[in-house]
C-alpha cells in the first residue's frame, strides 16, 4: 500500500502525472477487483490506449527511459513522424525505504515543497488513493458488523493482530527465500502475552472489553491463535477473521485469485479503520501500512525471537 503513497507523493513533488500498473500473472487491472478509482485516471495501460498520440505503449515506457539515460537534455527521438523531447518517467515498485534510488532525492523535494509534501502525510494519502469499490465495501462491511456486535459496556476496543510468518512464501521455513522468514516457530506467544498485557493494562482486566480482529499469512497460524484466546479467556473474548482461503501475495510465480485479492484488501481495510490498537510483525510492510494514523502508544511490534541470528530477520526493536 505504501509503494502507491510513495509513489504519489513523489509524483505531486516532482511536478509529474501519476499512473498505476498494478497487475498479477493472470489479471490485468488487478486494482479494480477491489478499488475503485480516486478521483482521477490512474490506470496506466488505459490512458495510452486512450491517448496513442502520447506514443507511450508499456515497450515505449521503458524505451523512453532508457533514451532519457542515455541521451542529452536538449535530445529528441522520432515517433510516428512528429519529435518528442525525452519523456521523464520514474517507475517506482515497491516503497521508498532507506535503499530505494530515489530516497535521497526525496530530500530536496520536501525542502522545495515543505509546504505542500509535509502535510501530505501516508494516512491521507492512504485515503485519498485507496478507495473500496461496492464489492469490497459489502466484505469490509461484514467484518466490521461482527466486530460491533453485541459490545458490552464498557467496551475499549479492537485489538489488530497481524502475524506474518512467511507461510505465504512457503508452507516449510526451509523452503522460504532468506528473507522471508518474519517469525520463528512458536511466536504467536509473543503476540498473546501482547494481548494479555493489553488487557491488564487498557481494559482493566476485563477481556470482554476487548475483541481480537486476527489476519495472518498463515492458516496454521490462525488456527493456533485463535485456539489459544479461547483456552486463555473461554467466552468473554472473541476473536475475528476475515474469510478462510488463499493469501494475495507478489511473491514471483505467484497467481492472485479475487477472492485472495479481496480477502486481502478487506483485512487491511479493517485493520486500518476499526482496529484501536495494534499487535503488529516487525519488518512488515502491510502490517505497518494499515498504521499509519494510529498514535504510536498504541502500536506494538513484534520481532521474531531469533532475530538477528543467521536465516532470520535482524532485530528492529531492539
Amino acid at each position: 500500500m505504501n509503494a502507491l503513497t510513495s509513489a504519489f507523493r513523489y509524483a505531486v513533488g516532482t511536478s509529474r502525472l501519476f499512473f498505476i500498473r498494478w497487475q498479477s500473472r493472470n489479471e490485468a487491472h488487478l486494482w479494480r477487483i477491489g478499488l475503485q478509482e480516486p478521483g482521477f485516471a490512474w490506470d496506466y495501460d488505459e490512458a495510452v490506449e486512450a491517448m496513442p498520440h502520447c506514443q507511450l505503449s508499456v515497450d515505449a515506457l521503458y524505451e523512453q527511459m532508457a533514451h532519457s539515460r542515455r541521451a542529452a537534455p536538449a535530445a529528441a527521438v522520432t515517433a510516428g513522424g512528429s519529435h518528442l523531447s525525452p519523456v521523464r518517467i520514474a517507475a517506482i515498485s515497491g516503497s521508498i525505504t532507506s535503499d530505494h534510488p530515489l530516497a535521497g532525492s526525496l530530500d530536496a523535494m520536501y525542502a522545495d515543497y515543505r509546504h505542500v509534501i509535509y502535510g501530505l502525510t501516508d494516512a491521507i494519502l492512504q485515503d485519498f488513493l485507496l478507495r473500496p469499490n461496492d464489492v469490497l465495501d459489502q466484505w469490509i462491511r461484514k467484518v466490521r458488523l461482527e466486530l460491533k456486535r453485541r459490545r458490552p459496556k464498557g467496551f475499549v476496543g479492537v485489538v489488530g493482530m497481524q502475524l506474518r510468518s512467511g507461510y505465504a512464501d512457503a508452507a516449510l521455513e526451509s523452503q522460504r527465500p532468506p528473507n522471508a522468514n518474519f517469525l520463528a516457530q512458536g511466536d504467536e506467544n509473543l503476540f498473546l502475552d501482547r494481548l494479555d498485557t493489553i488487557v491488564q493494562t487498557k481494559c482493566s482486566g476485563h477481556p470482554n472489553r476487548t475483541r481480537v480482529f486476527l489476519m495472518s499469512d498463515s492458516p496454521v497460524l490462525r488456527e493456533a491463535v485463535t485456539a489459544a484466546v479461547a483456552q486463555r479467556y473461554g467466552s468473554r473474548m472473541q476473536v475475528v477473521t476475515s474469510v478462510d482461503g488463499p493469501v494475495a501475495h507478489c511473491g514471483p510465480g505467484r497467481v492472485v485469485s479475487r477472492e485472495a485479492l479481496l480477502r486481502m484488501l478487506t483485512d487491511w481495510f479493517v485493520f486500518k479503520r476499526h482496529a484501536d490498537f495494534a499487535v503488529i510483525t516487525a519488518w512488515s510492510l502491510f502490517g505497518a501500512s494499515a498504521c499509519e494514523d494510529k498514535s504510536e502508544n498504541h502500536i506494538w511490534r513484534i520481532d521474531a525471537s531469533n532475530c538477528g541470528q543467521p536465516g532470520a530477520k535482524p532485530c528492529q526493536m531492539a
